[in-house]
């Protein structure tokens, strides 16, 4: 599965799912939708839906989500670059902005 040795790909996945939902009105809660972007980057497909129920991953997601909230994320997107955060749908040119002028 996806790890953290293949960070690239994680970001290039994360960015890919982010752009299906809020760009293109994709329902991601589903899993076999997650499994279809997932093998859109030639991973497979079945093992991406076994691994959505593993314990491991769930555990995982539990950590991350714990750790954005002690960040006070409050809602998605919510986008850190830096220290400095971004929060809204509509604040996603700004973040363009930010990393093209390599921040404020």
């Amino acid at each position: 599965m996806v790890d953290e040795q293949n960070k690239e790909l994680v970001k290039k996945f994360a960015l890919c799912a982010y752009k299906k939902y809020f760009s293109d009105g994709l329902d991601i809660q589903s899993k076999n939708n997650v499994a279809t972007i997932f093998s859109d980057f030639g991973l497979d497909y079945k093992k991406c839906l076994q691994a959505i129920d593993a314990k491991f991953y769930i555990e995982k997601l539990k950590l991350v989500g714990a750790g954005a909230i002690k960040r006070n994320v409050c809602g998605l997107p919510f986008i850190f670059i830096g220290n400095e955060h971004f929060w809204g749908n509509d604040r996603l040119y700004i973040v363009g902005e930010c990393l093209q002028s390599n921040g404020w």
